[in-house]
């Protein structure tokens, strides 16, 4: 019944590999800043994009926010990351970063 038919939409491209997606809450703005400090930490560049237009949103596939996007894969789903749980997640994903 849901999700029967599926949108053939291109994700959003910002230009940045990280995309944090969400409507700019709380819970976003930290996800972001918390990608920002792991991309540091890891010395990688620190662009951090954050898409909060609903229908890019979705057409990657994401009904929860926050979500965070490596290149088009997305890595996280509905979770608030702080500094270190984004260092894991980017250390698990390192070998996206060649």
């Amino acid at each position: 019944m849901f999700g029967s038919r599926k949108r053939e939409v291109e994700p959003v491209e910002t230009g940045a590999f990280v995309k944090v997606l969400g409507s700019g809450c709380r819970n976003c703005e930290t996800t972001a800043a918390s990608m920002v400090t792991a991309l540091r930490r890891c010395g990688l560049p620190d662009a951090v994009a954050h898409v909060t237009d609903l229908e890019d949103i979705v057409s990657y596939g994401v009904m929860v926010m926050p979500a965070v996007v490596f290149g088009r894969e997305v890595v996280s789903v509905g979770r608030t990351l702080t500094a270190d749980q984004a260092v894991e997640l980017v250390g698990k994903h390192r070998g996206m970063f060649q």
